[in-house]
């Protein structure tokens, strides 16, 4: 058994480091900035490309795609005699992407305002647009008392948030109406999608 044992150790493999050249300090990144890249022009400098005709209506425009339609506001492409184009008018972009009227008139003054210039071109709207919440004091109560009852391990579920939402609405408020706060289907997933919270 001993003469198997150290032919077994012989013809193990030993591992041997690599020795390779040393590279050039080129190739190594000197920590320099690049120059940034330019500015976002307005669109009376720099137009856009077209988007496609729109067949179903969208909910939510991103700062690109409104800057793409007002482009197409601005280039000559109807029209007008035997070899003139003129530029469409709010109503022929209205129909043409499926936008209300009203929205083209906002997104052109806002264009000639400069809020499209520093969002990015992703973003959906303007910061600190839309409905303040009503009851938010309530809300930021309601939310802590959670997290504390989450943190001693308490189940909470939907009839949870409904008993305490109303015995704190008239606690915070000095004339509470109960009526006032309803415990919509509405109101409930938009408290737990605002905390991200999940049952």
């Amino acid at each position: 058994m001993a003469p198997r044992r150290r032919a077994q150790q012989s013809t193990a493999r030993i591992r041997v480091a690599p020795q390779l050249p040393e590279l050039p300090a080129s190739r190594f990144h000197a920590g320099e900035r690049g120059k940034p890249g330019p500015k976002r022009k307005l669109l009376g400098k720099q137009l856009r490309s077209t988007p496609p005709a729109v067949k179903q209506p969208r909910r939510s425009y991103t700062v690109n795609y409104k800057l793409r339609v007002l482009s197409w506001l601005q280039k000559p492409s109807i029209p007008c005699g035997p070899t003139r184009l003129r530029e469409p008018t709010l109503g022929e972009a209205a129909n043409r992407f499926k936008i209300p009227l009203p929205n083209l008139g906002k997104w052109q003054k806002e264009e000639r305002e400069g809020k499209y210039l520093e969002p990015s071109a992703l973003a959906c709207r303007i910061g600190g647009g839309g409905r303040r919440r009503k009851w938010a004091e309530m809300e930021q109560t309601l939310y802590d008392l959670f997290r504390h009852g989450r943190a001693e391990g308490k189940v909470v579920r939907r009839s949870w948030f409904r008993h305490n939402a109303k015995q704190i609405y008239t606690q915070t408020y000095t004339t509470p109406d109960i009526s006032e706060f309803r415990f919509s289907n509405g109101w409930y997933l938009g408290f737990l999608s605002w905390h991200k919270i999940t049952l």
